[in-house]
C-alpha cells in the first residue's frame, strides 16, 4: 500500500461534541490486528488501537471510518484515498468476521435479550401510502429508543428504497394541499434524522433528495402556517464563485454542506429538544463534508499575502499575488519609480480618464461639512455628486480616511438610532450605501473593521423606500450561529471568517440587485471577499 493510500488524519470527540485533529499520520494494521498511526512529522505513535470483536466501525463517506473505543471515546480515520480507506476496511471485516460491503460492523447499542431474540427477524414497513403514514410515524418513534430496532429500520429503509418514495408521496401530499398526511411526513422524517445513521443521511442529503427533505421539514404540526425554508435557500442565499469552481463534484459539495448547516442550525429544534447524541451523525456529516472541501480547494488556491492589481485595457484586469510582502514590495517599488510615484500610495494614478476641469481642480483637498445632524443632506448630496467622476471620489475617499470620518460618521448613526430621528437615518443610508460604490479598498478596510462593521449594516437597515427598517443585526448577532467544528484557535483567522460572512451578507442579500448598482461600482467589494477567502483556506491549511 502506497503511502499516500495510508495518509490519514487522526480525529477525537471532545467534550463539547466537537471534532479535534490529533495530528497527520500513516495507517498500518499489526500481526496482532492492531491499529497503529504513526506521525508524519516527527514518527511519533498518534493511535494504537486494537480491533475488538465486540466494538462497532463505522465507514462514511468512502474516506472514513469512526468508531468508539470505551464510553465518551469516539475516534475517526480520514483517509487522503478511498483506495486505503477500503483496504483498511476489508482488514476489520476480516478480524470480525463481518461482509466488507456492510458500512457498520455491528451496532454500538447495549441490546437487552429481548432485542437479541428478535434480532434475526427483519423489520416490516408499511406500504408507502397516504392512509399507512400514521403507521409509519408511529414505527419511527417506536425504534428510537432501541439500538438494534434503530438498525433494522435504517437497513429496511435502504433496502426498500423507501426514502425515495416518501419523498415522492411528499411532493403529491404538498400537490394536494394534504397538511394533516404533510405534518405526519414532518414528524416521520425529523424521526429518520434521529436514527442517527450515516447511510440514510447519505441518501436523504443527496442532490435529488435534499430539497424535499427541507420540504418535509417545513411543515411542523405546531405551526399554523408552514416556514419558507425552500425559498430561502432556492432565491434568497445566492452563491456566488468568487473563486472560480470548475469541480462539480466540489460546487457540489458546497451546497450540500451549506443546506445541511441551515438544517441542523436553523430548521432542527434546539438541542434541549433534540439531545446532542441524537443528531451526532449529522455533526460528523457537516464536520467532514468541510474537511473534504477545504482538502478539494487546495488544489485550487495557492496561499497569498499581498497583492498588485492593474488593469491593461478596458475589460482586462490583472492581478500578481504574491507568496512574500517582502516580493510584492520590491516589484511595487520598481512600479512607482518608474511612473515617479511615492512607493507608500496604494494606487500609483487613478484609472480614469479625467476631464481638463477635473485635473486643474486635482491638487485642491476636497472639503468635508462637519459631522453633524444638520449637515447629513449636504454630505449626501457630495457623496453622489462625486461618483460620475473618478478624480472626486478618490479624493473624497482621501479625505474620508485623513480626517477619521467614517467613524464619526457611524457614531453619528448610533445617536440618531437612539434617539429615532427617521430622516437621519435614512440619509445615513443614502451615504454608507454611496460610500460603497466609491469602489476604493481602502475605505472598505476601514467600514469593514471589527469596531465598524455592524453600524454599516445598520446603516443600511434603513432604506428610504422602506416603511420599517430591516432586521439585518439581528439576524447576523442571533440567527446566524458560527459554528466551530474545526477547532480554531487563532483569533486572526476567526475574526476574518465572521469579516467575510458578514460582508458576503451585506453583498447577496442587503446590497440591491445588479441591475440597480452596476457590477464595476463593486468590483472592488468582490476582490476584497475572493482574497479573504483565498486567505483564509490559506490559513485552515495549518489547522486542517
Amino acid at each position: 500500500m502506497s503511502d499516500t493510500r495510508r495518509r490519514v488524519k487522526l480525529y477525537t470527540l471532545n467534550e463539547e461534541r466537537q471534532w479535534e485533529d490529533r495530528g497527520t499520520g500513516h495507517v498500518c494494521c499489526s500481526l496482532t490486528d492492531s491499529l497503529r498511526v504513526t506521525g508524519e512529522a516527527d514518527g511519533s505513535l498518534l493511535l494504537e488501537s486494537t480491533i475488538q470483536p465486540g466494538t462497532a466501525y463505522q465507514k462514511q463517506q468512502d474516506t472514513l471510518i469512526v468508531w468508539s473505543e470505551a464510553e465518551n471515546c469516539d475516534l475517526a480515520l480520514s483517509f487522503q484515498e478511498k483506495a486505503g480507506c477500503d483496504e483498511l476496511w476489508e482488514k476489520i471485516c476480516q478480524v470480525q468476521g463481518k461482509d466488507p460491503s456492510v458500512e457498520i460492523t455491528q451496532d454500538p447499542g447495549d441490546e437487552s435479550e429481548e432485542e437479541l431474540a428478535e434480532s434475526g427477524h427483519p423489520l416490516e414497513l408499511p406500504p408507502c401510502e397516504p392512509s399507512r403514514l400514521e403507521e409509519l410515524e408511529e414505527l419511527v418513534m417506536s425504534v428510537l429508543p432501541s439500538p438494534v430496532r434503530r438498525e433494522k429500520l435504517a437497513l429496511a429503509l435502504l433496502s426498500l428504497l423507501s426514502i425515495r418514495k416518501l419523498l415522492q408521496l411528499f411532493r403529491a401530499n404538498e400537490e394536494a394541499g394534504d397538511r394533516r398526511g404533510l405534518q405526519q411526513l414532518h414528524q416521520i422524517v425529523r424521526g429518520l434524522l434521529l436514527l442517527n445513521k450515516a447511510t440514510l443521511l447519505e441518501v436523504m442529503f443527496s442532490d435529488d433528495c435534499i430539497m424535499d427533505v427541507v420540504g418535509c421539514l417545513e411543515y411542523e404540526p405546531a405551526l399554523l402556517q408552514p416556514k419558507s425554508h425552500r425559498q430561502f435557500l432556492t432565491e434568497t442565499a445566492r452563491f456566488r464563485e468568487v473563486i472560480p469552481i470548475r469541480d462539480s463534484e466540489l460546487r457540489q459539495k458546497i451546497h450540500q454542506t451549506y443546506r445541511v448547516q441551515y438544517i441542523q442550525d436553523i430548521i432542527l429544534p434546539t438541542h434541549s429538544v433534540l439531545e446532542d447524541n441524537f443528531l451526532s451523525t449529522l455533526s460528523s456529516f457537516i464536520f467532514f463534508n468541510k474537511v473534504e472541501i477545504v482538502s478539494m480547494l487546495q488544489v485550487s488556491l495557492s496561499p497569498q499575502d499581498t497583492l498588485i492589481v492593474w488593469s491593461e485595457a478596458e475589460n482586462c484586469d490583472l492581478a500578481l499575488s504574491f507568496q512574500e510582502k517582502a516580493g510584492c514590495d520590491e516589484l511595487w517599488e520598481k512600479i512607482c519609480q518608474v511612473q515617479g510615484k511615492d512607493p507608500s500610495v496604494e494606487i500609483t494614478q487613478d484609472p480614469g480618464d479625467e476631464s481638463e476641469e477635473e485635473l486643474a481642480e486635482s491638487g485642491h483637498p476636497l472639503e468635508l461639512p462637519p459631522c453633524e445632524p444638520s449637515r447629513l443632506e449636504e454630505l449626501e448630496e457630495l457623496v453622489m455628486s462625486v461618483l460620475p467622476s473618478p478624480v472626486r471620489r478618490e479624493k473624497l475617499a482621501l479625505a474620508l480616511l485623513s480626517s477619521g470620518y467614517i467613524r464619526k460618521l457611524l457614531q453619528l448613526f448610533r445617536a440618531s438610532e437612539e434617539e429615532g430621528d427617521r430622516r437621519g437615518l435614512q440619509q445615513l443610508h443614502q451615504i454608507v450605501r454611496g460610500l460603497l460604490l466609491l469602489n476604493k479598498a481602502t475605505l472598505l478596510e476601514v467600514m469593514f473593521s471589527d469596531d465598524c462593521i455592524m453600524d454599516v449594516v445598520g446603516c443600511l437597515e434603513y432604506e428610504p423606500a422602506l416603511l420599517q427598517p430591516k432586521s439585518h443585526r439581528q439576524f447576523l448577532t442571533e440567527t446566524a450561529r458560527f459554528r466551530e467544528v474545526i477547532p480554531i484557535r487563532d483569533s486572526e483567522l476567526r475574526q476574518k471568517i465572521h469579516q467575510t460572512y458578514r460582508v458576503q451578507y451585506i453583498q447577496d442579500i442587503i446590497l440591491p440587485t445588479h441591475s440597480v448598482l452596476e457590477d464595476n461600482f463593486l468590483s472592488t467589494l468582490s476582490s476584497f471577499l475572493f482574497f479573504n477567502k483565498v486567505e483564509i483556506v490559506s490559513m485552515l491549511q495549518v489547522c486542517v
